[in-house]
C-alpha cells in the first residue's frame, strides 16, 4: 500500500459542494492540481502530468498556430510558459520540440495528416511509452480508440478518406481503415461500438456527445471498481473531472449534474474515518 492513503482522505473531504444557482464548478483541475503537487508522491504526479499534456497540446497548438482561441487552464505549463519555451523549444517534453520543429520547417512527420492530427499521433506514442502505470496506458489507449471510432463514423458520413485521419496503428484501425461493416467488424470484441454506431444517427449532437462521455465514465467506474485509496483512483477522479469541467464550459446544467455526481460516487463509495466527519 502506498503513503497516498491518509492524503487522499484528505483530498475527497475537501471537496466542495454545490450551490444550485453557481455559475460555474467550484472545483476547477486548475485547482486541483495544487492539491495534487502537495499530497502526491512525485512518481505518482509525474504520472498524472501525463494526463494534464493533452491541454498543453492544445495550447500550444493554439499559440503556434497564431489562433485566437481562448487559452485552457488545467495544463502543466501557464501561458507565459508556453510563449517562453516556443522561443527555444528546450525544458519541454521531446514530442513537443518535434512537433514545433516539424512545423517550423514546414516539413510534415507523417504523410497526409493535419498538424492536429500529427501533434495527437507523437503525443499518444509519448504517453504511452512514458507510462509506468498500467491503468494510465489502458486509459490512453481506450480513449484514442474511442476518437478513432467516432473519427471512422465522421469521415464514413462525409465521404472522407478514414486512414489519414486516424491515431496509432492497432487492430481497431486496421478495421477501420478497411471494413465496410456498419460496425466495421468491431462490436464482437467491443460491444460499446453497436451503441456508437447507433447514437451517431442522433441529430442531437449535444445529446451525443453526453452519450460518448457516458462510455468514457463508465469505463472509468469499471477500472476503478477494485481501487480504494490508490493513485488510480485518483487519476479516475482527474480524467472524470476534466469531463465534467469542459460540460461545465458547454453545458451548465449538465456539468453541475456530472459534478454532483462525481460527488456523490466519493461520498458512496468510502468510509471516511472519524476525523473526517462532519
Amino acid at each position: 500500500m502506498r503513503m497516498f492513503k491518509k492524503e487522499y482522505y484528505c483530498l475527497v473531504a475537501g471537496l466542495p459542494d454545490i450551490v444550485a444557482d453557481d455559475v460555474k464548478i467550484q472545483t476547477s483541475v486548475k485547482e486541483f492540481q495544487e492539491e495534487l503537487k502537495e499530497n502526491l508522491q512525485p512518481a505518482d504526479y509525474k504520472e498524472v502530468q501525463l494526463v494534464f499534456l493533452a491541454v498543453d497540446n492544445r495550447n500550444f497548438f493554439n499559440i503556434i498556430l497564431g489562433q485566437k482561441a481562448a487559452f485552457l487552464s488545467g495544463g502543466n505549463y501557464t501561458k507565459e510558459d508556453i510563449e517562453e519555451k516556443l522561443k527555444n523549444s528546450e525544458g519541454i517534453e521531446e514530442y513537443l520540440q518535434n512537433f514545433i520543429s516539424a512545423y517550423r520547417a514546414e516539413i510534415p512527420i507523417f504523410e497526409k495528416r493535419s498538424w492536429e492530427n500529427q501533434l495527437a499521433e507523437l503525443y499518444n506514442d509519448f504517453a504511452l511509452n512514458k507510462t509506468k502505470n498500467k491503468f494510465l496506458a489502458e486509459w490512453f489507449q481506450f480513449d484514442i480508440d474511442l476518437k478513432n471510432i467516432l473519427t471512422a463514423l465522421n469521415c464514413r458520413k462525409h465521404d472522407l478518406e478514414i486512414a489519414p485521419q486516424l491515431i496509432g496503428k492497432n487492430e481497431i484501425t486496421d478495421a477501420l481503415k478497411k471494413s465496410t461493416a456498419k460496425d466495421f467488424g468491431l462490436s464482437f470484441d467491443n460491444p460499446h461500438v453497436t451503441k456508437i454506431v447507433q447514437e451517431w444517427e442522433n441529430n442531437d449532437i449535444t445529446a451525443r456527445e453526453r452519450f460518448i462521455d457516458e462510455i468514457r465514465w463508465d469505463y472509468l467506474d469499471e477500472k476503478v471498481f477494485f481501487h480504494y485509496f490508490t493513485i488510480e483512483r485518483v487519476m479516475s477522479f482527474v480524467l472524470k473531472l476534466q469531463i465534467v469541467e469542459r460540460w461545465a464550459t458547454l453545458d451548465r446544467e449538465t456539468g453541475r449534474n456530472l459534478f454532483q455526481r462525481l460527488l456523490d460516487e466519493l461520498g458512496n463509495s468510502y468510509t471516511f474515518p472519524e476525523e473526517f466527519t462532519v
